[in-house]
């Protein structure tokens, strides 16, 4: 097989109008077709989502749009195709499949820079092709693959938001299919998909920098998070993974029904996330009962165990916050962050489990910001105290 393969780069996907003729009546007759075939899993929606706290120069105009929309869920098959770098996947019609197909928010796009990094291709002047570098191995797959690899696999909010879901297809096909992630899969993501049933037998991984896969059939299914929604059918995860936690532990939980929780990144914070002030944030919780706790440090069950007790969660944006899936329904969260770094994917966790969620926005710190992202911040402590206040009366 001659690994030096051109795949066209389509800036706007020119397949959509075709889907409709495309459509299969059950996920059944994905596994024998020969030719692309597109299965409609789940109608979407419009969904509205209202802040229960809104405190700081938050750009509401932002949210009102991100935090609209449940896409639709549908399960694509492409036979013969090529999957490289982290998720790309490319037809056997030579075309990278774009990811609006499936409703893939930004690490689904292939010029992402985690793509990029993998040197798994090169592209030309204008970015209308790509090229697979030559120098990659080839493995062939013959089995189904339902591909769950993408940019952001090894985040943890990615993992839990993104990845995790997408297993309420795999459990509804009715043929056996492969799990396909990349390489390095983390002890704690090996520790979820043990906790959900899921043996190594059925998935693979491969190495972005070493290989590619040439898949007999590859299943594509669009995620369940669209920017600051997500699915319902994704609670079955969460659901699993909170009963899973009970009947699998002796261990006794580390908090009790009711608990408060502040949730700290200072074990993740040098180059990221910065809340500047937070050793006065700490003090000012504390004196109000709350509990500091570092997710990091933490095994995958003590974080189940953690967070499914808890009443009232306050933390920086970010992987570690969205936890709170396993928090229960009324749980009541606040979500503080730079008003120069609007990001709303607590506002789709809040929505789909029921959780009052209030936005803290602090002020941008441009001392600290060394790598440019607009993260770093402080938080007012009068707004916070305000921000707590209104929380707790809920």
């Amino acid at each position: 097989m001659d690994n030096a393969r051109k795949f066209r780069i389509t800036h706007y996907p020119s397949k959509l109008g075709q889907l409709a003729t495309r459509y299969v009546d059950s996920p059944a007759e994905l596994v024998n077709a020969e030719a692309f075939r597109s299965f409609r899993f789940h109608p979407g929606g419009r969904i509205k989502a209202i802040p229960a706290v809104w405190l700081g120069n938050g750009d509401r105009k932002a949210y009102n749009k991100l935090c609209a929309a449940l896409s639709p869920l549908r399960l694509g098959m492409y036979p013969n195709a090529t999957l490289f770098a982290k998720g790309v996947l490319g037809s056997s019609e030579q075309r990278v499949v774009h990811p609006h197909e499936y409703g893939a928010d930004e690490v689904g796009w292939v010029l992402h820079r985690q793509n990029l990094s993998t040197e798994a291709f090169t592209l030309d002047q204008q970015q209308r092709f790509l090229t697979l570098n030559p120098n990659l191995d080839c493995r062939q797959i013959s089995e189904p693959a339902l591909v769950l690899a993408q940019c952001g696999q090894n985040s943890y909010g990615h993992w839990l938001l993104d990845v995790l879901p997408k297993l309420v297809y795999w459990w509804s096909l009715p043929f056996n299919c492969r799990l396909v992630l990349t390489e390095p899969l983390r002890r704690w993501q090996r520790a979820f998909l043990r906790m959900l049933g899921i043996r190594p037998e059925h998935w693979l991984t491969y190495d972005p920098g070493t290989e590619y896969l040439q898949l007999n059939r590859a299943i594509l299914a669009s995620p369940m998070r669209n920017k600051g929604a997500v699915h319902p059918l994704a609670n079955t995860i969460y659901e699993r993974l909170i009963s899973q936690s009970r009947t699998n532990s002796s261990e006794p939980d580390q908090t009790s029904p009711g608990s408060k929780l502040y949730v700290s990144r200072r074990l993740v914070n040098t180059k990221r996330s910065k809340l500047v002030n937070e050793g006065a944030v700490i003090a000012l919780l504390i004196e109000q009962g709350f509990q500091v706790v570092e997710p990091e440090s933490m095994t995958v069950p003590e974080q189940i165990r953690l967070f499914r007790n808890a009443n009232l969660v306050i933390g920086e944006a970010g992987s570690a916050l969205h936890n709170t899936v396993f928090s229960p329904r009324g749980t009541r969260v606040l979500c503080l962050l730079s008003e120069a770094w609007p990001r709303f994917g607590q506002a789709a966790v809040g929505h789909l489990r029921n959780q009052p969620t209030g936005f803290l926005f602090g002020s941008h710190n441009s001392e600290y910001d060394k790598l440019g992202n607009g993260r770093p911040f402080s938080v007012d402590l009068s707004d916070l105290k305000s921000a707590l206040e209104s929380l707790e009366a809920l």
